[in-house]
């Protein structure tokens, strides 16, 4: 996960995609892993929007939650 952060906020295309093979990866090592963080800062009840909306699109993306995916989503904007 954290070697692939650069990566994915690198805005290239090409390292996008090395960004997210790793996170495949960081996924199948852990799967409840990301998850569990996303609905953590969901939670949290702070306003840092660039959690809120990380949380909101894992909780879509990844456990399939849109409700809470997008209260997330919301709440950030």
């Amino acid at each position: 996960y954290l070697r692939a952060l650069p990566h994915v906020y690198a805005a290239r295309p090409d390292e996008n995609l090395v960004g997210f093979g790793l996170l495949g990866k960081s996924i199948d090592l852990a799967p409840n892993y990301a998850l569990a963080l996303a609905r953590r800062a969901a939670a949290a009840g702070n306003d840092d929007a660039v959690a809120l909306a990380l949380a909101g699109f894992v909780l879509v993306a990844v456990g399939r939650d849109y409700g809470a995916g997008l209260d997330a989503a919301r709440r950030a904007v």
